[in-house]
């Protein structure tokens, strides 16, 4: 290895120390949580995480990856799901999108207020939340949202959801 290249390592390892030390020692003294008793859940999906279309006759639904929210045994919890996407809708046509809750030993439902509108036309962004009350505490909730047409235009239809982030929060009742 030439002096050029062994310098270039060295910076290298000084920059990636004087980086890294600071992170991993960072301290949390004199933050306090504000809610420390609700249970959070945030997943940031990758690139393109969903996409629907129609042609014809055929229409392609999507369905991304779920999300797990783990429960510990806290008695009834409120569930609350906020779910902002980028998105882009083919020309003049409008989607929909529900978010359906999957708990132990039930079949997956929607939640409330159901299935919500997004606007037609070029790429825009929104948050929508969801919620369910009293549910039980103590189990794994699982959350899937799916996304299609919401007009019963003429194909071809286009939905790209190019980026989202899901939180999922449960607040203990009481």
């Amino acid at each position: 290895m030439d002096a050029k290249a062994r310098t270039f390592v060295v910076v290298l390892i000084v920059f990636l120390a004087g980086t890294l030390i600071p992170l991993a020692s960072r301290s949390t003294a004199g933050i306090v949580d504000p809610e420390p008793d609700v249970i959070r859940e945030v997943y940031v999906y990758g690139s393109s995480p969903a996409r629907s279309s129609c042609q014809l006759d055929t229409c392609l639904v999507g369905l991304p990856e779920p999300v797990d929210l783990v429960l510990p045994d806290v008695g009834v919890v409120d569930v609350t799901v906020t779910l902002g996407i980028t998105y882009r809708t083919s020309a003049g046509d409008t989607a929909r999108i529900d978010m359906k809750l999957k708990q132990p030993g039930s079949p997956r439902a929607s939640m409330a207020p159901g299935h919500q509108p997004l606007r037609p036309g070029g790429t825009t962004s929104t948050t929508l939340t969801w919620a369910r009350r009293g549910i039980n505490s103590g189990q794994t909730l699982t959350f899937t949202w799916l996304l299609g047409p919401h007009d019963a235009g003429s194909p071809p239809f286009d939905l790209e959801v190019t980026r989202a982030v899901l939180v999922a929060t449960a607040t203990p009742v009481g």
